[in-house]
């Protein structure tokens, strides 16, 4: 029924936004963004509701093609001058305006002046950007080779302080210059003189970066996190997930166990877990059971 709505001749956005985040959680994320531009270019008017689901769609597109290289050569027709008018309608709107400097990037021919006046309007601006949004720019910045990565960190940290975000984010700009024990020094110290608040945070954003960059240690930090926090369903959630934890079998029973005990019986992360486990290597008479 939602498909059907979604596609029906009408101006009313909300069924394709819904089926656009439907897909986003099927992991489907180019169908998403078809849903969300539809939503745009059908719609009668340009609100947030619609920008963020194109900017969540487009992020989802654009890290299937980080992992699978030519899973997407260029941005949909008629995306590039949807997001500029959305971006102009909605100059305050983040995702809005990551999305619309990383397109200028990625258009043909590039258009990398622009992108760089647009983030550079964006970093002088008195409105506060989020933390969050500004380490996407730092990104952004460091993927196209804008030359403002460091400008977008010392606004992140003079606006918000020394967080695990931006340490690790800092961490993985010098693992992505080739240099992972610099960006593991960058974490460590940060973590020493800041780490005393938040010390989850700093504690799981060093871990991804032991992750990131396949350090032996992953998998024995991701234990010890895992059972110091066995209530803490994000963290429980984020263990299934890491590769180096993978072919500890009773770690991931045990944390199969507790996301059953955090979600409820019928939630379906854990069963999706559970199968995995099952089936990942010889089953045991209790994994059958």
């Amino acid at each position: 029924a939602l498909t059907k709505a979604s596609q029906e001749k009408c101006t009313w956005p909300q069924p394709r936004l819904d089926r656009s985040s439907l897909e986003l959680q099927r992991q489907r994320p180019h169908v998403a963004l078809d849903a969300a531009v539809a939503a745009a270019t059908r719609s009668q008017e340009t609100t947030a509701r619609i920008a963020i689901a194109i900017a969540k769609a487009w992020e989802a597109v654009s890290e299937v093609a980080d992992k699978e290289p030519g899973a997407i050569s260029a941005p949909p027709k008629g995306l590039m001058t949807l997001v500029k008018e959305m971006h102009a309608k909605l100059p305050d709107e983040e995702q809005t305006l990551v999305m619309y400097i990383s397109l200028l990037c990625q258009n043909q021919p590039p258009q990398i002046e622009q992108a760089k006046t647009e983030m550079r309007r964006a970093l002088a601006n008195e409105k506060k950007i989020s933390e969050i949004g500004l380490l996407h720019l730092a990104q952004v910045s460091r993927t196209y080779k804008l030359g403002m990565t460091e400008d977008c960190f010392a606004r992140c940290e003079k606006l918000y302080g020394m967080t695990s975000s931006l340490a690790y984010a800092e961490a993985v700009a010098k693992f992505g210059d080739h240099d992972p024990a610099a960006g593991r020094k960058l974490f460590q110290d940060a973590k020493a003189k800041y780490g005393s608040k938040d010390a989850l945070g700093w504690n799981l954003s060093w871990a991804r970066y032991l992750e990131l960059t396949h350090d032996p240690q992953a998998a024995e930090t991701w234990t010890s996190i895992a059972n110091a926090n066995p209530k803490n369903l994000q963290v429980q959630q984020m263990i299934l997930q890491m590769q180096s934890v993978q072919s500890d079998r009773d770690l991931i029973a045990k944390t199969i166990e507790r996301l059953k005990a955090l979600a409820g019986h019928d939630a379906v992360t854990w069963k999706l877990a559970q199968a995995r486990l099952t089936w990942a290597g010889k089953p045991t008479d209790q994994d059958l059971a």
